[in-house]
């Protein structure tokens, strides 16, 4: 009976799935750092940060971007990451 709400939460994972798949690719070409050294920081911030906060994973986001830093704007490679944190 409610099949329809089934197909548009799987539709609604695969998109956020390529999404993230779009933008790792991008990122990698901006940054020239590679998708695996990229899951290894992640899951070493994600485990520093456990240690002292619990941490929603499914929420969090890291990523690296490219930024215009300090007085002279140069553009840098920047870490971010965004982590929810469990009450």
């Amino acid at each position: 009976m409610f099949d329809f709400l089934k197909d548009k939460t799987d539709e609604s994972k695969s998109k956020d799935v390529a999404k993230e798949r779009l933008q790792n690719i991008l990122m990698k070409e901006r940054t020239n750092i590679s998708n695996d050294k990229l899951e290894m920081v992640k899951k070493d911030v994600l485990s520093v940060v456990n240690e002292y906060f619990e941490v929603n994973e499914m929420r969090s986001k890291t990523y690296l971007t490219k930024m215009k830093i300090g007085k002279e704007k140069k553009e840098e490679n920047v870490l971010v990451s965004l982590m929810v944190i469990k009450e």
